[in-house]
Formats: structure tokens, sequence, C-alpha cells
């Protein structure tokens, strides 16, 4: 199972994640378009993973993150 911890980690390089929670969306963390691929990517190495265009699109919030990393790595 995925923590938030886990995808705090990856978030950190990027962005304060002290107050974040699963409910945060991500536009609200001030990360530009370049961030949100550089943290998609370290996602995908991280848990041995892919995703579409279509499932990056879907991403709104923390939670929605990982419940998609979720559903991948099972």
């Amino acid at each position: 199972m995925v923590t938030i911890n886990e995808v705090k980690e990856i978030l950190a390089a990027k962005t304060d994640v002290s107050t974040i929670k699963e409910s945060t969306c991500l536009v609200d963390l001030n990360l530009d378009s370049l961030d949100l691929v550089e943290i998609s990517l370290e996602i995908e190495d991280r848990f041995h993973i892919d995703f579409t265009s279509d499932e990056i699109s879907r991403m709104v919030t923390l939670g929605d993150v990982i419940k998609l990393i979720e559903q991948k790595t099972k």
C-alpha cells in the first residue's frame, strides 16, 4: 500500500509538503507543468508503473495520485 509519506517524499523536492493532505489539490502547490511532469516521472520510476495522459489529467488531488498508484501496483 502506498502511503502519503512516500508521495510527499517525491513532492518535497519541488514544494513544501509540511501542510499537505490527501485532499490537497496539486494546483494549489504552486507547481508548474514541468514540475508536474518531473513528479509524474519520479512516481513512475519509484513504483515501476506507467501513467497514460488521461490518467495524469485525472490527478487533481494528492489522494487521486495515491489511489491511482495503488490501482496500478496491485
